[in-house]
């Protein structure tokens, strides 16, 4: 999992030049943020906390 974080990070800040220094935890509240429906959004928290959960094993 560790690999594809990595991976993405490297993607975005190829893609998209940002300006500003970013986190993980960063996109994924811009991801919750941007989510259309209160629904699409906990779907994402869920998801986050479970990876989450599942990286410190």
């Amino acid at each position: 999992m560790e690999h594809e974080v990595a991976h993405f990070m490297t993607h975005v800040l190829k893609e998209t030049k940002p300006k500003e220094a970013f986190t993980e935890h960063d996109m994924r509240a811009k991801c919750a943020s941007d989510a259309e429906t209160l629904e699409r959004t906990q779907t994402t928290k869920l998801r986050n906390e479970f990876i989450d959960a599942n990286q410190s094993e």
